[in-house]
């Protein structure tokens, strides 16, 4: 099983966006978490975005995390503005 979880944001249009995809056999699985769950992992994705700011100057606006079968884990952060039209598509 991989997990994929996508986090990005853009302040000057005020909005954030989130996304968990689990992988099984390559498959797509319907990933179901509550609203509280989602605001919570969002709301530490902005402490890290914060902590990182203040640390080494990094305004990245997307991050992504997966999540192999063997439970190691790989991070992408993107620094190019996002866009709410755009897709998740990663």
């Amino acid at each position: 099983m991989i997990k994929l979880y996508i986090y990005k944001f853009n302040p000057e249009e005020n909005w954030v966006g989130t996304q968990l995809t689990t992988f099984l056999n390559e498959e797509k699985v319907s990933s179901g978490l509550s609203d509280e769950i989602k605001d919570s992992i969002s709301n530490l994705c902005q402490k890290l975005h914060d902590e990182m700011e203040s640390h080494t100057g990094g305004d990245w606006r997307k991050f992504i995390l997966t999540i192999d079968e063997q439970g190691k884990a790989k991070t992408q952060f993107i620094y190019e503005i996002q866009s709410c039209m755009d897709e998740f598509n990663d």
